[in-house]
């Protein structure tokens, strides 16, 4: 039976789109038995520490997110368990564009992370510490336009997932959320002349209520891990490759892969293919739900990779060496932290690597996102 269903799901990449769907939002025909535990515990779910503006719509929302399949009754059981805080009250709710992020001893980052984003006209952040110890949280406390979370589980992949929903149905539907990690820098088309709340309404009057963006790595041309969260690092990193990026196609989502991540660590031992392709800017409603870190329910909105935005990403930084061990040693990302064991091999094989070549390209402003260039050929495995 499981080589069955999961024959059928690979073959579900070839049919129309609305019939994937449909199909991927009622997979847990398969999964039964386990469809009617979870469904039990969301019933019964109740959160400790938050009031949700609409208890019933998350209730709903978590049946529609467990009938989905494996993947959705896990991340449904996570949200049944978590207890979710919110430690600080400034009255935020009523702003109509949140950006909300997780992060974890990110205090020489954090306070430029938080700057770029105001200049493009951000008024409001939901930031989930993960039991930061560093001083993050404490600088994230005095900031009058951050609400501050926190949880009672360690980090998981799917944990993450299940306190950016939690903080989206605290802060209410209806609303656009941009949801980003702490080293991604939202960028779009002529940002340079027009802010984020003109940008969110000309998407909505072309109705586009989820904005596909493209993760485009940012380097220097020294050493990785040479350029610290505390130098300019978005003028020192100004360097992106624009060719290599491939359209890979799976039942679940049309994903963006390739670029200077698979150019330098893909001959490793440990897989390194990393998805290229996000939802991070949308119109949260009371059926909408973020699926995985790069997928988004309902499911037909996860075969687009059209994208009038990137989010600049900086991955090799100083700092990020120490994380990227604690993340091998905690086996705690995706498919056991692998692409961060593909890192680090290459890295104590041979500290001097440099992501730069002949062919990289100087970011100048936001018209670079025209230079980048997808392959119509999609990969298919």
């Amino acid at each position: 039976m499981k080589k069955i269903k999961y024959n059928l799901k690979k073959m579900l990449k070839f049919l129309p789109i609305f019939i994937r769907s449909f199909i991927l939002e009622h997979w847990s025909i398969f999964y039964y038995d386990d469809y009617k535990n979870i469904k039990a515990q969301i019933e019964c779910y109740k959160p400790l520490y938050t009031k949700f503006d609409s208890l019933e719509d998350t209730r709903n929302l978590l049946n529609k997110i467990a009938f989905s399949g494996r993947k959705g009754i896990i991340t449904c059981e996570h949200f049944c368990s978590e207890q979710l805080k919110q430690i600080t009250d400034k009255n935020l709710k009523n702003n109509n564009l949140i950006v909300v992020c997780v992060v974890k001893n990110e205090l020489g980052r954090i306070e430029r992370w938080l700057d770029y984003y105001r200049k493009i006209g951000i008024k409001a952040f939901a930031i989930f510490d993960d039991n930061s110890n560093d001083g993050t949280r404490e600088y994230l406390l005095k900031q009058s336009d951050v609400e501050v979370f926190v949880g009672t589980h360690d980090y998981t992949t799917i944990n993450k997932i299940v306190w950016i929903n939690m903080i989206i149905a605290i802060f209410g539907y209806d609303k656009w959320y941009l949801v980003v990690d702490s080293d991604e820098l939202f960028t779009y088309k002529n940002m340079e002349n027009i802010k984020i709340d003109k940008y969110v309404k000309t998407l909505k009057s072309n109705h586009v209520l989820i904005e596909p963006s493209m993760m485009l790595d940012m380097y220097s041309d020294s050493n990785i891990f040479s350029v610290s969260s505390k130098d300019n690092y978005e003028k020192k990193c100004c360097y992106f490759d624009n060719l290599g990026y491939y359209i890979k196609k799976t039942s679940e989502a049309n994903y963006i892969v390739g670029g200077v991540r698979k150019r330098i660590f893909d001959n490793t031992k440990f897989q390194c293919l990393p998805v290229l392709s996000k939802k991070s800017l949308m119109f949260m409603t009371k059926n909408t739900f973020v699926y995985t870190a790069h997928t988004i329910y309902p499911f037909k909105y996860n075969y687009l990779c059209n994208f009038n935005s990137v989010l600049r990403h900086y991955k090799f930084l100083k700092e990020d060496y120490k994380n990227y061990v604690e993340r091998v040693e905690k086996n705690n990302f995706y498919n056991a932290s692998s692409e961060y064991k593909a890192y680090l091999d290459l890295y104590h094989k041979n500290t001097l690597i440099n992501l730069k070549n002949s062919k990289s390209l100087k970011w100048k402003d936001s018209n670079s996102i025209n230079k980048i260039k997808i392959s119509d050929k999609a990969v298919t495995k």
